[in-house]
């Protein structure tokens, strides 16, 4: 019998289980390594290692505020007790280092901070204002001046061109250096200790303010000025377990890696390679980059073959052309595209045929390929019972005969490439991404209706193969991993 786990390598002890009907596979690791293939080891039970300022209970606090994965993790590189409060010694520490968390302790016992994807450098004798642009920037409160009703606030930036600031402040006819976050949202000066530093919190500066506060920024720290005992810096680094497997580069982004694949492989961990240098064949829809976005949002393992069966341009628009050839076949794949050059689908375990009606299918979805958002899509169906629909229109009292997935969520007609079809983004029985915001615009440019310009649909075939996992100086000619980050060489034993 067919088992996804027959390409998985879950390392470490990990155990592989078959989903998504045998197509996929997920690891289930040991409690101390992580990962698609649990490749990756966690470093220490302690998240904030050496801080002075974040206990076990507090750490967690952050990480739930921050949402940051366990793939994360935070060096410290900057100790103010340790290294000194003098920004010499903060940019001596920092400068020239991305991605970094910034914890404060005022000498209120308030913690507060900042994160920034960008370097702290500042070029020298320059007195003049200088802001940085970053749009992934944020503030945090983890404890505040609310009465101890242990709330805490992430703020995201709203002016991104003043996100970050290392410039310089005129207080008193004092010319200072500072640096911090925003329009003086949080700014630190020079000998933070010592000196007195700024949190102006309102609705005016750069940085988001919780309704709660309703323009009273104090509430953070109980006033607008304090001084600091402990200033910590952290770099936050994604990367460090090398989760990026057979050459693939890693980045940090929003405190996950992310991987860019070389050559054939694909997926989170660049962990599988393609089969084919084409894998949807004879396809008049998907170029080869676009089908490997296909496979990588609908989760499909790439080695599965598939099987053009009918290509509307080449077999005929009409229901019957589609039905001579699709009926009576599970696991198919359909990929629509639109006059508009948009590209959507949906995918069955289910056989299409010509008895009217829905066909109940918990595994189905849909999906959105090409549309203005430019953001690939899968969306899982919520109401299984009508995942799939054979008949006529019901809801415009247009009585052709259709096919498709759902109440009209994509509704296919009879010679769909001059009679109209539906995709309703709205939808009823699959999920509607957040950034869609039921605005109907998803699947077809903001039109519910379409004329399509091509339709195909794929068989999803399982086949027999093999694995032998090589290394660069030699081969295993086991199924078990003989190293780490394996390179996947898939043999097809029906070729």
């Amino acid at each position: 019998m067919y088992k996804a786990c027959i390409y998985s390598i879950c390392l470490n002890g990990g155990i592989c289980q078959s989903t998504n009907n045998n197509y996929n596979y997920k690891c289930i690791c040991s409690p101390s390594y992580f990962g698609i293939n649990c490749q990756s080891k966690y470093l220490n039970s302690s998240i904030f290692v050496n801080s002075s300022i974040l206990a076990q209970d507090l750490s967690v606090q952050l990480k739930n505020l921050l949402q940051f994965s366990n793939e994360t993790n935070f060096t410290l590189i900057y100790q103010a007790s340790k290294d000194g409060f003098g920004l010499k010694d903060f940019h001596l520490k920092c400068d020239n280092i991305t991605n970094t968390l910034m914890i404060i302790q005022t000498t209120d016992s308030f913690i507060l901070g900042g994160f920034t994807t960008l370097s702290w450098f500042r070029p020298i004798n320059n007195n003049t204002d200088t802001y940085k642009y970053d749009d992934n920037a944020f503030i945090f409160s983890l404890t505040n001046a609310l009465n101890g009703t242990n709330q805490t606030f992430k703020m995201n930036v709203n002016k991104p061109d003043s996100a970050v600031y290392t410039g310089s402040d005129q207080v008193e006819n004092i010319l200072s250096k500072v640096i911090g976050f925003g329009q003086s949202d949080l700014v630190l000066n020079d000998y933070s200790n010592v000196n007195i530093n700024y949190a102006w919190f309102n609705e005016y500066l750069s940085y988001d303010l919780p309704a709660l506060f309703q323009g009273n920024g104090s509430l953070i720290i109980d006033g607008d000025s304090f001084f600091t005992s402990q200033v910590e810096v952290f770099v936050v680094d994604a990367c460090w377990s090398s989760p990026c497997m057979n050459g693939g580069s890693c980045h940090t982004v929003n405190f996950k890696y992310v991987c860019t694949c070389i050559n054939s492989f694909t997926g989170d961990s660049c962990n599988r390679k393609l089969l084919d240098s084409v894998v949807f064949k004879n396809s008049n829809i998907l170029t080869q980059e676009q089908s490997v976005s296909l496979l990588n949002i609908l989760n499909l393992y790439p080695s599965t073959d598939f099987n053009l069966v009918y290509q509307a341009t080449r077999d005929g628009f009409g229901l019957e052309d589609f039905h001579s050839k699709c009926d009576s076949i599970l696991n198919t794949l359909m990929i629509i595209k639109t006059r508009d050059s948009y590209v959507f689908g949906g995918f069955t375990t289910k056989d299409w045929s010509q008895v009217s009606g829905f066909q109940a299918d918990s595994n189905a979805f849909i999906f959105s390929l090409i549309n203005p958002f430019n953001r690939p899509v899968k969306m899982n169906v919520i109401n299984a019972d009508n995942a799939i629909y054979q008949g006529p229109n019901l809801a415009d009292y247009d009585y052709n005969e259709f096919i498709g997935f759902g109440e009209n969520d994509i509704l296919l007609n009879d010679y769909s490439n001059y009679q109209t079809s539906y995709a309703w983004s709205a939808l009823s029985n699959f999920e509607l991404p957040l950034f869609v915001n039921n605005n109907g615009s998803l699947l077809n440019g903001g039109k519910s209706n379409f004329v399509s310009s091509e339709i195909e649909v794929y068989s999803l075939v399982k086949k027999t193969t093999s694995i032998q996992v090589i290394q660069n100086a030699g081969e295993c000619h086991s199924l078990v991993p003989c190293f780490i980050q394996p390179v996947i060489k898939i043999i097809d034993s029906n070729v």
